[in-house]
């Protein structure tokens, strides 16, 4: 027997193999977020120690964390903490606001997973809206993306626009062109109501772009998901539910319809929510774990 050198050999006679070195063993050659270069501890030429050999190498770092993507893509030590999602402006009379483009996703939704992280509601197109959600994680939401949960008179008038539409692409019903429990996602055979990804293009063929759109250009407000308000209906337990989801009717599709609401720990696979600001929110009103800064509130509890 001989000294035990990183040679994959028992040299010192024992039985075990290399077992004075950590080969094998996952390390990184430094950095954070999408920086992060990773790999396995091999033995080095000389037989003497390991280094750190990459197998995954780190990404170059993008000059804002916008994605909501759930991962450091800036490489500052902290996540998607730029990334406020798409909205668009909406004006009301006197009163003027932004609403998300898309029903809110988690931020490592795909077209085929809701995800499972928490940390902040994404607006993007694509993902799987988040569903079976509570009043009360959707407003921390909210709240962690520098913004709020819709008043229901902000989500009404977002959905009508100025013409004051039924639905939000206009004053007929059009049974293909949202989500609801007419349409059939797959076109064919029996109709399978189920949630689609933000900003699908419905019909039968499917057109180019998606005509679920409010003259503002919100989509899906009429079906896929029905949404939570912060709007209080029924007691000061209950918020009310706005848009109706896919297995909704007509009627329940309207901008107007109202007559729905929940207790703030309920949840259902068909009920999910989307975010409004008095202003977009820029890179320098940075949100940290759902606080402002110099803030106090995690979340506004306010009814309009």
């Amino acid at each position: 027997p001989t000294a035990e050198l990183c040679n994959g050999l028992d040299d010192d006679g024992d039985g075990e193999f290399d077992e004075d070195f950590p080969v094998g063993i996952p390390c990184s050659t430094g950095g954070v977020g999408v920086c992060r270069a990773s790999g396995q501890y091999l033995c080095t030429p000389d037989q003497t120690w390991v280094l750190c050999a990459v197998t995954q190498p780190g990404q170059p770092p993008t000059p804002l964390d916008t994605a909501c993507n759930g991962l450091d893509d800036d490489c500052d030590g902290e996540v998607d903490e730029e990334a406020f999602g798409e909205m668009v402006a909406v004006t009301s009379g006197p009163a003027s606001f932004v609403i998300d483009r898309y029903e809110a996703s988690r931020p490592d939704a795909s077209a085929a997973e809701q995800g499972s992280l928490q940390s902040r509601a994404c607006s993007k197109p694509g993902a799987l809206p988040w569903t079976s959600v509570t009043w009360q994680a959707a407003a921390a939401a909210c709240a962690a993306s520098g913004k709020r949960l819709c008043s229901a008179s902000e989500w009404q008038a977002a959905c009508q626009g100025p013409q004051l539409h039924t639905y939000p692409y206009g004053f007929a019903f059009d049974p293909e062109a949202c989500n609801g429990e007419d349409l059939d996602p797959d076109c064919s055979g029996d109709d399978d109501d189920r949630i689609l990804p933000a900003g699908t293009a419905c019909g039968c063929p499917p057109p180019s772009a998606s005509l679920c759109a409010s003259t503002a250009g919100a989509l899906d407000l009429s079906g896929n998901a029905a949404e939570w308000t912060a709007t209080m209906s029924g007691g000061p337990d209950e918020r009310q539910i706005r848009g109706g989801a896919f297995d909704s009717q007509a009627p329940a599709l309207t901008c107007t319809f109202d007559r729905f609401a929940l207790p703030l720990d309920s949840f259902r696979p068909t009920l999910g929510f989307r975010c409004c600001a008095a202003t977009e929110p820029t890179p320098s009103h940075l949100f940290r774990n759902g606080f402002e800064a110099g803030s106090t509130a995690a979340w506004s509890a306010t009814v309009p």
